[in-house]
């Protein structure tokens, strides 16, 4: 049984009294509710330790912000806090995955959302490319971009400027200066699985087929990088939905999916697409941040786009991906497991 499902837990209850309430279309937090009862990848251990964490929760409310809370503290602890991230502790044991040598996987990553490393680019790391990044809060992304759209859509500097952002992500991720630094997890997929998906000239696929929306426009860079090194494998993790937190274009895979496979990103699509979009699935795991490389980023066809946006009805895509999970392990297997969507 599904631990948030159990009968017996307070808390199940609740989120099958929200589950009841009228639909309000996009409610992301119908969407969590739905997820937390179908999550099946948590060990007792894990959901009892979560609920110690969370404490008493009589509302949907304190549930959101349980969610957040744990997110924040627990899978992405402060660097000085001493504490492993939740998904690399034992009672998250049978999510852990080695997969073969000679895979790859893939990430996209989102530069529009470095705000915080530009800023110690050159004031903390002394990095030549940042010393004229000045924040101008609110401006928020559109800032941003207007410092990334100078240097990246000039071919001459594209690659240098990538070099020195990665050099202060690198740093950054590092800096025992900082004092609000996090261990923080990268989501990815198996290469093979996410390559079709990446057409150069459609980076707003990038994103659709890795489940993450973009409100705002948002300059992506893709990665690849082997899964075994100097004869070692890296630990990935099949992802749960509290690594994601409240996140609700994440979905849970269905009991029927072999670990080996991680999770399935939900494909976002577009209001007005066709249901033409590329076939299969993606793979998704995620593993401790690593320092990226300008030759990964070459390896993975050297992918740097400006996205404009990215986002869909979020039913609708809920609602196909649970029909392609249907088609796949059969319907009774899934609505055994989840019996109704969005």
């Amino acid at each position: 049984m599904c631990p948030f499902a159990d009968p017996l837990q307070p808390v199940s209850k609740l989120l099958d009294g929200y589950c009841d309430l009228p639909i309000q279309p996009g409610d992301p937090h119908r969407a969590v509710a739905r997820n937390l009862l179908a999550e099946h990848r948590l060990s007792a251990d894990r959901f009892k330790g979560f609920t110690a964490f969370a404490g008493d929760m009589p509302a949907f409310e304190q549930v959101h912000l349980a969610l957040e809370r744990y997110q924040t503290d627990q899978v992405r602890p402060l660097s000085g806090a001493g504490i492993e991230p939740a998904y690399e502790r034992d009672d998250n044991a049978e999510n852990r995955i080695t997969l073969g040598k000679g895979m790859h996987v893939g990430t996209v990553l989102n530069l529009t959302r470095l705000d915080n490393v530009y800023r110690e680019g050159w004031s903390t790391f002394r990095i030549p490319q940042f010393e004229k990044y000045v924040q101008t809060s609110p401006r928020g992304a559109e800032q941003v971009n207007d410092f990334l759209n100078d240097r990246l859509t000039d071919a001459a500097q594209r690659e240098p400027f990538l070099e020195a952002i990665l050099l202060a992500l690198s740093r950054f991720r590092k800096s025992k200066r900082i004092a609000a630094q996090r261990v923080r997890p990268t989501w990815v997929a198996e290469w093979d699985s996410l390559r079709p998906f990446l057409e150069p000239d459609k980076p707003e696929r990038w994103l659709q087929a890795v489940g993450v929306p973009s409100d705002d426009p948002a300059w992506v860079a893709v990665f690849r990088y082997p899964v075994w090194r100097r004869g070692k494998p890296m630990i990935l993790y099949r992802p749960t939905q509290l690594d994601a937190g409240w996140y609700a274009h994440h979905f849970p895979s269905p009991p029927a999916a072999p670990l080996e496979s991680g999770g399935y990103a939900m494909y976002l699509r577009q209001d007005s697409e066709p249901p033409s979009e590329p076939s299969g699935w993606i793979r998704e795991y995620l593993h401790r941040q690593i320092d990226f490389s300008i030759e990964q980023w070459r390896d993975a066809g050297s992918l740097l786009r400006m996205v404009r946006r990215v986002g869909g009805a979020l039913d609708d895509q809920r609602r196909h991906h649970w029909q392609r999970l249907q088609e796949k392990y059969g319907t009774p297997q899934i609505l055994g497991w989840m019996a109704s969507c969005p």
